[in-house]
């Protein structure tokens, strides 16, 4: 069986990050080759079948340090047999330099998966270093294209399909965060990047007027600034007179439960900069039944294939964000069937092992091209 090395940040639990989770489900649900992940000394066995290539300490931060890109460079240079990188990060000048040299001498097939769409595109195409080239989305296509790089194909994230949590973990995980019996609006994305959680509170307070909801914000602290952006959110539900109707509880054991005890989620977000193009944690939303009320803005919106899964405003448009998460709230009954219609399209389209397929389809043609 022929080999992929996936080359990425240290792929270990927790499962908190959506680049990790991508390369886990490609190494757990590809069966046509033998997987080699970037892993830390410590870890078990992340996919069957795979093979953990221990090179990192310990499991790193969301963001790559220059420790961490050093090990890669050094795994790089190291010499093997397997006939096929396959790379997840965003593009930068510094890593495809080095990575276009290294090429140049030790001649392999490479593909670059880029996760989340890079901040500017001008200048891109001389940063590509990749044989073949994936986006997450159409949009992220189109943008390549607008600057002349046509050649890039297209594999949305896949996530596994797995059962309805039932209502035991529903329950228990309302207990484990402190929550109350009313129903949950949920918004699980970041501080910063956006004003998503500041449009999620302004939303949240027009709600209140008609609805007696809680909201939960599971946002995990990203970076330095994380903590006194959500002192200062903290300070305006007091202010605003909401403080009892919201809950600010970071990150949650276990999300896929959160994310099935909620009546819908938000993300009234302009920009997915730093974030997958195709938000994990929505696509876990959906196949837990939950609909959606998001942005209408690319590519957040390529989600809605079905308008009937949810709802999507223009993206300052308040009142419509509150109008649609109170017919949620209100109409339990038109809640489940959007969420029904959510899983459906999940499982039409983000079903991992359908990804996994059009991965090793792209490795195939690229072996087949070097005459492997």
């Amino acid at each position: 069986m022929r080999s992929v090395l996936l080359v990425s940040k240290p792929i270990a639990p927790p499962w908190n990050d959506s680049a990790k989770n991508l390369v886990r489900d490609v190494a757990t649900y590809g069966d046509a080759f033998r997987y080699h992940l970037m892993t830390p000394r410590d870890a078990g066995e992340i996919a069957p079948g795979a093979v953990n290539e221990r090179i990192y300490p310990g499991g790193g931060n969301f963001a790559p340090s220059l420790a961490q890109n050093a090990r890669v460079l050094a795994r790089l240079l190291r010499p093997d047999a397997i006939p096929l990188y396959h790379f997840f990060f965003a593009p930068n000048r510094r890593t495809s330099s080095v990575a276009r040299t290294i090429f140049r001498l030790k001649r392999r097939r490479t593909l670059h998966t880029i996760c989340s769409a890079p901040k500017s595109y001008e200048g891109i195409e001389s940063i590509l270093f990749a044989q073949r080239m994936v986006v997450l989305s159409n949009e992220t296509r189109r943008r390549f294209a607008e600057v002349g790089v046509h050649d890039v194909d297209v594999v949305p994230p896949g996530i596994p399909i797995e059962a309805l949590v039932d209502e035991g973990r529903r329950l228990a995980v309302r207990r484990e965060l402190g929550l109350d019996d009313r129903p949950i609006v949920l918004f699980a994305g970041d501080y910063e990047f956006s004003r998503a959680a500041e449009r999620t509170l302004e939303i949240a307070r027009l709600v209140r007027q008609s609805c007696n909801a809680q909201l939960v914000l599971a946002c995990r602290h990203k970076t330095a600034e994380s903590p006194a952006i959500e002192a200062e959110l903290r300070r305006r539900t007091e202010a605003w007179g909401i403080a009892e109707s919201v809950r600010f509880v970071g990150q949650v054991s276990d999300i896929r439960a959160l994310l099935a005890a909620s009546r819908c989620v938000l993300m009234p977000a302009e920009t997915l900069y730093a974030k997958m193009d195709v938000p994990l944690v929505l696509l876990e939303a959906m196949v837990q039944e939950t609909p959606l009320v998001i942005a209408d803005v690319a590519p957040l919106n390529e989600l809605m294939h079905d308008p009937g899964l949810g709802a999507r405003l223009p993206v300052d448009d308040l009142e419509g964000y509150a109008n649609a998460v109170v017919a949620f709230l209100i109409d339990e009954a038109k809640s489940r069937e959007a969420g029904a219609r959510a899983r459906a399209v999940v499982c039409e389209h983000y079903d991992a092992r359908v990804m996994a397929r059009r991965y090793e389809a792209i490795y195939t043609e690229l072996l087949a091209d070097a005459g492997e």
